[in-house]
């Protein structure tokens, strides 16, 4: 399973695993994906989609190229 920055664009966000979930509903009280699955995903236990991938990048503000390839906690990064 292909690396990626999840957990630590969820943290860099101070989110939750909760929160995260929350800001990818559907429509209001929808869930788009249960927290254990973004916490397997997070463990690379699970794989993600595109769709999930794009609806996690949109919760975190980040582009889905950022989730995979840039850790917001590596010295040095420019993270607006």
């Amino acid at each position: 399973m292909q690396k990626h920055y999840i957990r630590e664009w969820r943290k860099a966000r101070g989110l939750t695993q909760k929160q995260l979930t929350e800001r990818m509903e559907n429509a209001p009280g929808e869930e788009l994906i249960s927290q254990m699955s973004v916490s397997r995903i997070e463990r690379g236990v699970q794989p993600y989609s595109q769709p999930i991938l794009e609806a996690m990048a949109m919760a975190l503000d980040v582009t889905p190229a950022m989730l995979l390839e840039v850790n917001p906690e590596k010295e040095g990064e420019v993270v607006d």
